[in-house]
């Protein structure tokens, strides 16, 4: 063999070692996955306390976030927040409710009955009123 085939073979092996290698290191990452938080005050870390909290969980917790998304400044930082305590916690169950867009399905989880409070009725009756007004009007 010539010099110029040992140093091809040679850099060939390289090549597939180092790919072999960066394989397996980004198979590793995905079954091993953590998150990082390398800001100097730790503000994306959760605290020991909460930490505990949500390893103490013992049945579902369902959140429920009534913000308006485009409207609510917070909204992106609730979800980082949410979605850290969701990686720690297989037991935090969240949902986003935009009120503006499902009012009747806000109320009834604000109340907590699983129904909507009456003044919610009261509303959607009108909504519906006027919803089949402006249908007539535009049918003659």
């Amino acid at each position: 063999m010539s010099a110029r085939s040992t140093r091809i073979g040679a850099s060939s092996a390289g090549v597939l070692l180092a790919a072999t290698v960066l394989v397996g290191v980004n198979y590793l990452a995905l079954r091993h996955w953590k998150r990082f938080d390398w800001t100097h005050t730790q503000i994306y870390s959760l605290s020991d306390t909460t930490k505990k909290i949500l390893d103490g969980l013992k049945q579902p917790v369902q959140v429920t976030v009534f913000m308006v998304p485009g409207r609510s400044r917070l909204l992106t930082e609730v979800k980082e927040l949410l979605s850290r305590y969701q990686a720690r916690s297989g037991k935090i169950e969240v949902e986003y409710l935009d009120p503006q867009r499902n009012p009747a399905r806000a109320g009834a989880r604000r109340t907590g009955s699983g129904r909507p409070r009456e003044h919610d009725r009261v509303q959607e009756r009108r909504q519906e009123e006027v919803r089949r007004g402006g249908q007539a009007r535009r049918l003659r």
